[in-house]
């Protein structure tokens, strides 16, 4: 039975969506469990209060079903990682993946950036916007009170948030903020990377060794000026796999996907069968390609594409 959500395509927001966005977010304000908002406002002051880099609409058949945007928490340097979101879904397509894939596809855009919180707030009624951010590694910080009116009657608001893991550590954010640098030198991506995020894997272990042979790996391909992307998931209950998979895949036209070795493991069959079926499923062009070790995935992927030699130093 195929997926509702197969044919929903994920994409920047523009102004071209202004008008089914507005719709879209004055509909779920007349349902009266989604904000304290009334009305929603122009364009120029919806987009004014987004940032660029980190809003999405979701279109099925060339129809805008919902959107996700991110707007800045505070403009004190230390709160730079911190943002605030808002997620609406049309209500005629709602329970059919479309909030789930946008949500992936901001989580994406943040981790890429270097942002390190996602936080909202909901009201307790709205227990379907709850589930939905649980199931994106979303949890309960704590509940705000009567903090606002709304309609005349006071209410509360949970507040949750997402931390891209492991709390506290810098590393695994240095990790993800230098591939998509060395992407940005290169022309646009035509192999896709799919693998574990070695900070995400429950231990006892040291990931370090492995995210460094990662970071070895995906140098190499800016080095021939062959364009790549990574797709790094976790272990530990934060990704929904397959979000996260599917966005990826959905991005663009591959030629190659390289699937990881940690994905491949013994004690993950299932987990390969899953990824490898999402291949074939949303990347049906592609070849696919195992690497021997982190290191070595342009090896693996150069097997299968035209590669053009080395790029000379300046």
């Amino acid at each position: 039975m195929p997926n509702p959500a197969d044919s929903v395509r994920i994409e920047a927001m523009t102004d071209t969506h202004a008008a089914a966005v507005l719709a879209i977010y004055q509909a779920g304000m007349d349902e009266g469990n989604a904000t304290f908002e009334t009305r929603a406002p122009d364009w120029q002051a919806f987009t004014a209060a987004r940032l660029p880099r980190h809003r999405y609409v979701a279109s099925d058949a060339g129809r805008v079903v919902g959107w996700v945007a991110a707007s800045a928490v505070s403009s004190r340097p230390v709160y730079a990682g911190v943002v605030e979101h808002s997620v609406y879904v049309d209500c005629d397509t709602r329970g059919k993946g479309v909030g789930r894939l946008l949500l992936s596809a901001l989580i994406a855009s943040t981790e890429d950036a270097g942002i390190w919180t996602i936080q909202s707030g909901i009201f307790p009624e709205n227990t379907a916007s709850m589930a939905l951010h649980r199931a994106a590694g979303f949890r309960i910080v704590g509940t705000r009170e009567r903090i606002g009116q709304h309609h005349g009657q006071w209410r509360d608001v949970i507040l949750i948030e997402r931390r891209s893991p492991p709390h506290g550590r810098s590393a695994p954010v240095l990790l993800r903020r230098r591939i998509p640098e060395m992407d940005t030198t290169a022309p646009t991506p035509q192999v896709l990377v799919i693998g574990l995020d070695p900070y995400r894997v429950p231990g006892p272990w040291d990931p370090k060794p492995v995210a460094d042979a990662i970071e070895v790996g995906i140098a190499r391909f800016a080095e021939h000026r062959v364009g790549v992307q990574t797709c790094l998931f976790g272990l530990d209950g934060s990704d929904d796999v397959a979000a996260v998979v599917t966005t990826a895949l959905r991005a663009r036209p591959w030629k190659c996907v390289v699937i990881g070795g940690g994905v491949r493991n013994d004690d993950q069959l299932e987990l390969f069968e899953q990824v490898l079926n999402l291949v074939r499923r949303y990347a049906p062009g592609a070849a696919i390609a195992f690497n021997s070790t982190p290191a070595d995935t342009f090896d693996a992927a150069a097997r299968w594409i035209d590669v053009p030699g080395p790029s000379s130093a300046s």
